[in-house]
């Protein structure tokens, strides 16, 4: 305490002065986008406050109102600085390069740690995949494909019992870097393992962390993910070359195919598959018979008969859109 003391008291505290650098320093952050629609409440939200909330709650304090534990999540600030693309891409430079240094030797990578290195290894499958959609979307904006030659290191190999869903532990750096190209194809080639319908397999949750039975013995396939892969490799296919563009084409037709024949219920596309080989948001369910994220990611992907995929979007409308309520629900029924 003293030494704090010391520190403030040798310091000149204006307060006027620092209320007047703060005020500076979050209109650098938050004026460098403008959007005048004629809702006055739109504008307010949109020129400062949502930005404001990407940076104080999300990627300074990591304490959003739902989620106050103050650990980065490996998932959870990549789509963070996706908002920031256009205002700071220097933001979601660093942050792919942060989380590049928590990928596993393996391929998969921490859930969520708080700094340096004291966090958790999953059986989760989607986390991986956020670093190179986020690397290609940041290429894309910016031009930097030079961000692909950034080196970073890995952390060592803990293994992860075979019974466990996951393991908490102070994890180390390994002496083992790679380029973040290396880092991204690392992460798809660990989810190219797929099940008995030829979709992914769904592990402890696939975005949807709730669904964290549903292939937890190692069956369990995901429809999702199965879009979401494919919307990352034709998203990555520009920034790599040679054996690895050939072998990602190939895994993403496979995934297309199997799409198709195994995520199709009739009138939507299916959720998931659990580990016996029963489907997930399926008409046969009485529990989460339609789910909205694999009708949304459907279309984002671009990877779904067209038709198929308007019939899917018109259904998620029909069951999951309640407009007096102006709700749109994430699956039904509960």
């Amino acid at each position: 305490e003293s030494e704090i003391e010391a520190v403030l008291a040798a310091r000149a505290f204006e307060p006027e002065i620092e209320l007047k650098n703060a005020r500076a320093f979050w209109e650098r952050k938050l004026g460098r986008l403008k959007i005048k629609t004629g809702d006055g409440a739109f504008d307010r939200m949109m020129n400062g406050w949502l930005l404001y909330q990407v940076y104080a709650s999300r990627l300074i304090s990591r304490a959003g109102w739902w989620q106050t534990g103050g650990a980065f999540g490996f998932r959870d600030q990549l789509q963070d600085v996706l908002a920031l693309m256009e205002t700071d891409p220097a933001r979601v430079r660093a942050q792919l390069l942060l989380c590049a240094a928590h990928q596993y030797e393996s391929g998969d990578v921490q859930h969520w740690w708080h700094p340096p290195y004291t966090g958790v290894r999953t059986r989760i499958t989607d986390d991986r995949l956020f670093l190179p959609f986020v690397a290609a979307q940041y290429a894309k904006a910016t031009g930097d494909d030079g961000v692909f030659g950034e080196a970073a290191p890995y952390l060592k190999d803990v293994p992860l019992p075979q019974n466990r869903h996951d393991v908490y532990h102070e994890a180390e750096p390994s002496e083992k870097t790679g380029t973040l190209r290396e880092h991204c194809l690392k992460a798809i080639y660990a989810s190219f393992q797929t099940g008995e319908h030829g979709l992914p397999l769904m592990g402890t949750g696939d975005w949807n962390d709730g669904m964290d039975t549903v292939g937890d013995k190692g069956r369990g396939e995901s429809v999702f993910l199965g879009w979401f892969t494919v919307a990352v490799i034709d998203a990555f296919l520009p920034y790599c070359e040679g054996e690895d563009k050939r072998a990602l084409k190939r895994k993403a037709e496979e995934l297309r195919v199997a799409l198709d024949k195994h995520g199709w219920d009739g009138e939507w596309y299916r959720r998931a598959y659990f580990d016996n080989g029963e489907p997930l948001g399926s008409r046969q369910n009485t529990e989460c018979r339609i789910d909205s994220i694999s009708q949304s990611w459907s279309v984002l992907s671009g990877a779904a008969n067209p038709d198929r995929a308007r019939k899917a979007m018109s259904s998620m409308s029909r069951y999951l859109l309640k407009e007096e309520e102006r709700l749109l629900m994430l699956l039904t029924p509960p």
